[in-house]
């Protein structure tokens, strides 16, 4: 399932659909597809979700808030 989520963010965001990502999960797997939105489309990612579950990969490319 993470990969189709994947799939859909970067298909949206490359027919330049996407101005704000919002993520509620602490899944590490989404770690390379947040830095691919935010290092390189320039785009803001919000990661909603219960810090004590977020993987520690993932935990890095959050802000606190």
């Amino acid at each position: 399932m993470d990969v189709a989520i994947v799939m859909k963010v970067m298909k949206i965001a490359f027919a330049n659909l996407l101005d704000t990502l919002v993520i509620i999960a602490g899944d590490g797997d989404f770690k390379d597809m947040v830095e691919f939105v935010t290092e390189t489309l320039y785009k803001q990612v919000w990661i909603v979700g219960y810090r004590s579950s977020f993987s520690p990969s993932l935990c890095e490319k959050a802000s606190p808030g």
